[in-house]
């Protein structure tokens, strides 16, 4: 039990921050001086006109894509109802979490606590060199060796930002050709930001489907490999996500989603309820190290042996 219970809090960490990796700097190398130049130069008149939303959605992608890491905080709720035959279940999640990420290589820091059946589990974790490094409370740590990030950043093209917003981008497109584009689009200003709306019902996300499979599958990462594309079976019956966005320098600076879907496989129904903040977005710029103390203490398993308590426990 002991065992399981180390194993079992390491793959919920995993589901839980494979969002939080999503922020992968692109080619900010290759720019030279001159396209800066240029770019500084047409600034003034582009402010001078009225963005729409896709513009400014495109505009944050550039601003934030040069950043060598990213820190934020995060938090929300989800609830699943899932039923088969006469057997009922009820899961509720909150989480609350704080975490640095730099990119090249890939190194993560992350703080805070999740809550699941009336019981709140305190979260401390590092990724770095391949290596997942996980406290189980009154357990100590574990290091679960082979978590290669990098491979799976390069493996989903929506790790990158640029590619992550133009599935939102490409949602707009999609939208806007509908009589009701202004109920499902939204743009205002407040603060000094830009506030970016999608307000999605089912009519609506049958028309961006294909998009909305897409971040399902970028939340779901590495665990796609084991679960298969469930997509196909989901169906998505409501989404709001809201962008609060910088006037100035186009940095996001909040981001909240609410997003209800259900799922029938295998005789089973399965319903998500899930309501996510991320705000405080910030660039960073320090160093990520793993203490030396959790190094030497930390019990070692390997990602195989992950993936193997994960299969015997579904076969349950």
């Amino acid at each position: 039990m002991k065992r399981f219970m180390q194993l079992l809090l390491a793959a919920l960490f995993i589901t839980v921050i494979a969002a939080g990796c999503g922020q992968k700097d692109s080619d900010s190398k290759a720019k030279d001086n001159q396209s800066e130049t240029a770019a500084k130069k047409d600034e003034t008149k582009e402010k001078e006109k009225e963005l729409t939303a896709e513009e400014i959605i495109d505009k944050s992608s550039e601003a934030m894509k040069d950043w060598p890491g990213i820190s934020y905080k995060m938090n929300g709720v989800s609830k699943m109802h899932a039923e088969k035959g006469d057997e009922k279940y009820d899961v509720d999640q909150k989480f609350d979490l704080n975490a640095d990420v730099s990119m090249e290589p890939i190194a993560l820091k992350m703080s805070g606590t999740i809550s699941m059946a009336d019981q709140k589990m305190p979260v401390n974790s590092y990724y770095k060199d391949k290596t997942l490094y996980q406290e189980a409370p009154g357990e100590g740590w574990i290091a679960i060796e082979g978590m290669d990030f990098e491979a799976l950043q390069q493996n989903n093209q929506a790790q990158n930002p640029a590619e992550q917003m133009k599935l939102y981008k490409d949602m707009i497109k999609n939208l806007e050709s509908s009589d009701k584009s202004n109920e499902y689009i939204k743009k205002s200003e407040e603060n000094g930001q830009y506030v970016i709306s999608l307000d999605l019902n089912k009519e609506a996300l049958a028309k961006v489907k294909e998009q909305a499979d897409e971040i399902i599958k970028q939340s779901l990462g590495e665990q796609m490999q084991q679960l298969g594309d469930v997509t196909k079976d989901m169906k998505y019956n409501s989404m709001h996500i809201t962008f609060y966005i910088d006037k100035d320098t186009f940095e996001q600076k909040k981001t909240e989603q609410k997003m209800n879907i259900s799922l029938e496989q295998d005789g089973a129904k399965v319903e998500v309820d899930s309501d996510a903040t991320v705000t405080d977005m910030k660039k960073f710029e320090g160093d990520i190290t793993v203490p030396e103390e959790v190094k030497k203490d930390a019990q070692k398993i390997t990602k195989e042996q992950l993936e193997q308590a994960q299969q015997a426990q579904q076969g349950q």
